[in-house]
């Protein structure tokens, strides 16, 4: 029996090492570099670690077989400049490169009409992959507006809403007129459209709407600023700035909202740590709202390595974001990389298959962690769909006080040193 039992042991054997370890599923990935105003590039060399460098085509493609997912992908945007998309799943990556040559845009005119003189007319343009706003001083019963729609692919479909408001002493809104909207847009980079007129229809009251922001410990109030969004939750987009103060008094601040069911107030407030650390948070309430707290984001904690650390090329750099965040790493050295990230974790990647080398001079780097609700949920696929918004756009106009989502947070850590041995 004993000896049936060995047989039968050996004969498994022998069939499992026939057949081999279980076989892990691969992919083939097919994507493109495209530059911040979302035009492919050709001639960028791109590497998924294991893999062999490999350059984009004449329309900015690239593809890798027999990849497992999640992977990473490095992108050498110039010379000892680098970025790298850790953690993807998706096999149709749109990545960028920070390259503003050409531009996907179309121009848009028309008349905001039964307008007011003296009063300011914000325009707006909706869609899901179209931005633009403009703000102008109405003349009298008919105004003028023209503007430049950055597209985030060749076509999109969008609306042109307009609102009007009567100013205060600080040059911020003091009572809501009208509103309107031009529906059924279609835009074509190239574009010329005239006669994309609105009518405004009267907004029935304004009201106070009291902010209170609640500050981490050892930031002080930097920005504060309110507007007015017509977009859904789920589409980018501008909001028609009325209230901003660069210059807050405090952690409270009182701005005027409309009546007006078809839009939503967003609410923003940044503070600040000296010249590199920060927290903003940002929301929409209903424009009905008469009070809110916006509580802001403590900075991100940086773990590991401590800062002036010198530390093994392989050692993992470790960071706690706030929940939901994707994470964006800047290093900067002999050679600048910039890592997106919804982990918290990270090693720096082999860049010899470029030739590149991270030198012996000491770096620095910093975490910017960062989510917009309904749009980028600590998902990078999300980050690199196809006609997306390019994440420095994101993360300049959050800074300066103009997010493209309706609610969201972006908060930084302070820099850190090391050296590598």
């Amino acid at each position: 029996m004993k000896w049936k039992l060995l047989a039968l042991a050996v004969l498994a054997a022998a069939l499992l090492a026939a057949c081999g370890a279980p076989k892990v599923a691969t992919v083939q990935i097919t994507g493109v570099v495209v530059n911040s105003n979302g035009l492919p590039v050709p001639g960028i060399r791109v590497l998924v670690p294991g893999q062999s460098v490999v350059t984009t085509d004449g329309s900015g493609r690239f593809s890798f077989d027999g990849i497992t997912t999640p992977y990473t992908l490095i992108v050498e945007q110039k010379s000892n400049d680098f970025v790298v998309y850790q953690g993807l799943t998706r096999t149709d990556p749109y990545v960028f490169v920070n390259d503003s040559t050409g531009s996907y845009s179309a121009d848009v005119s028309g008349d905001v009409q039964s307008t007011t003189s003296g009063d300011t007319v914000g325009v707006q343009v909706v869609s899901d992959h179209a931005l633009g706003y403009t703000s102008v001083t109405a003349p009298g019963s008919t105004t003028s507006y023209s503007l430049n729609v950055k597209l985030l692919q060749p076509v999109a479909s969008a609306a042109v809403y307009a609102l009007e408001w009567s100013e205060d002493a600080n040059g911020n809104a003091q009572d809501f007129a009208g509103y309107g909207t031009h529906a059924d847009l279609n835009l074509a980079t190239g574009d010329n459209l005239a006669n994309v007129d609105v009518l405004l229809t009267p907004i029935s009251g304004t009201h106070d709407l009291t902010v209170t922001t609640d500050i981490p410990t050892g930031l002080n109030p930097s920005i504060q600023a309110a507007g007015v969004r017509f977009a859904a939750p789920d589409v980018w987009g501008l909001a028609i700035v009325t209230y901003q103060d660069t210059s807050p008094a405090g952690a409270q601040f009182t701005v005027r909202s409309p009546t007006l069911a078809a839009a939503r107030t967003v609410l923003y407030a940044a503070a600040s740590g000296g010249s590199q650390l920060f927290s903003v948070r940002w929301t929409g309430v209903p424009t009905s709202a008469t009070a809110h707290t916006l509580a802001l984001y403590d900075p991100v904690a940086l773990l590991e390595p401590s800062d002036g650390a010198s530390i093994a090329a392989d050692a993992p750099f470790r960071w706690q974001p706030p929940d939901g965040a994707i994470t964006m790493l800047a290093f900067s050295g002999d050679l600048n990389l910039t890592v997106y990230t919804a982990g918290s974790e990270f090693v720096l990647p082999d860049l010899s298959p470029f030739g590149a080398s991270y030198g012996t001079n000491p770096y620095t780097w910093q975490v910017v962690a960062f989510r917009l609700d309904g749009l980028l949920e600590g998902d990078l696929d999300q980050l690199t769909a196809a006609g997306q918004t390019p994440p420095m756009l994101i993360l300049l106009a959050t800074f300066f006080g103009a997010p493209l989502s309706e609610s969201g947070y972006m908060v930084s850590s302070d820099p850190y040193g090391f050296s590598l041995q």
